[in-house]
């Protein structure tokens, strides 16, 4: 399978990406858009349907595709509602009783809260607080009062890193009590270290992984380090390599390059019966007649109606100025409602 790119810049606004698809698909003759955001999705689900062009979004969070993908509507990342749905799962399993919720008041920090109050309380947990505030506030305290009052075992708190590091620091100073989660927005290194390692220490937060340990991730982190000499792999490069892969065999199987065939195929290439950890691999139990399951280095790639997918989770507790992984789910451990 030959395989032309094309690119444009999107300029990090809806319009450039509307005007660089228009130009991708009208003047260079793409087939199907990659690489795409948040902001390009959204901004192009009515082109990709229209136009019958599949668009792959390997990097965006938004929540409006949780049931707004679909048709022509691919995402290969995990969406920002998954947080609440990674919380619960670790709270159970904890044995957790009582949650809250201290959420900014915005799109995905809201979707977080209310998808762990969904699936904690599907399972017998009693989410007692849900608590919103606004970015920028000069104090806290009055959002804080309220979700302590309530005396949860656990606070989930969704929010930015700015936020959160006053909010941990007014906490601490306030001697609550309690036990946090932070949000997968807080997942990195940085923000244990910005709000300070005496505030923060035995303190969980999360983030969305690859599984290190498959051999689809240590197949292509060898490929990796002989094509860039670098030691690990770029963040979201695994899910881009699958976004390709997949497409290039939905082709194979439909028998023709075009958007209308990717979309058609798309999901047959994850859920045969023969496992495949390569391109040509796949390629050769096709030709043998046999149906394939792609496994995918960012995940298995199993996509639900509105075509979201799964992925590994790591829980993470602070230790001095930094995350440590505490435990580790792979991605069979969740399931995506339809």
């Amino acid at each position: 399978c030959k395989v032309t790119v094309v690119t444009e810049d999107d300029e990090s606004t809806a319009q450039g990406a509307v005007t660089g698809a228009n130009k991708l698909v009208f003047t260079d003759g793409a087939i199907t858009l990659l690489g795409l955001n948040s902001t390009d999705s959204v901004s192009l689900l009515d082109f990709a349907r229209t136009n019958k062009v599949p668009i792959m979004n390997q990097w965006g969070g938004t929540v409006k595709l949780d049931t707004e993908g679909g048709d022509y509507v691919f995402r290969v990342a995990l969406s920002d509602s998954f947080c609440g749905i990674g919380t619960a799962k670790f709270l159970l399993d904890e044995g957790f009783k009582t949650a809250a919720n201290l959420y900014e008041n915005s799109e995905s920090p809201q979707s977080n809260a209310v998808t762990m109050q969904t699936a904690f309380e599907a399972a017998g947990g009693k989410v007692v607080a849900n608590v919103a505030f606004n970015p920028g506030q000069t104090s806290y305290q009055a959002e804080l009062a309220k979700v302590f009052e309530a005396n949860p075992e656990i606070v989930l708190l969704s929010a930015g890193a700015d936020s959160a590091a006053n909010i941990m620091r007014e906490w601490y100073r306030g001697n609550y009590g309690g036990k946090w989660i932070l949000g997968s927005d807080l997942g990195a290194n940085e923000v244990v270290a910005q709000i300070g390692a005496d505030v923060m220490v035995g303190q969980f937060g999360q983030t969305g992984a690859d599984d290190v340990n498959s051999p689809s991730y240590q197949r292509f982190l060898e490929l990796w380090k002989a094509k860039t000499g670098q030691p690990s792999i770029a963040p979201y490069a695994s899910a881009l390599y699958d976004s390709f892969i997949i497409e290039a065999l939905a082709i194979q199987i439909g028998g023709k390059a075009s958007g209308e065939v990717i979309n058609a195929n798309l999901k047959a290439v994850t859920t045969g019966e023969n496992q495949c950890l390569s391109y040509a691999d796949c390629m050769a139990l096709l030709k043998e007649g046999k149906t394939i399951q792609y496994m995918g280095v960012s995940g298995p790639l199993q996509f639900n109606s509105h075509n979201n997918v799964t992925a590994p989770w790591v829980i993470l507790q602070a230790e001095g100025d930094h995350w440590k992984t505490y435990k580790f789910y792979t991605a069979d451990n969740f399931k995506l409602g339809d």
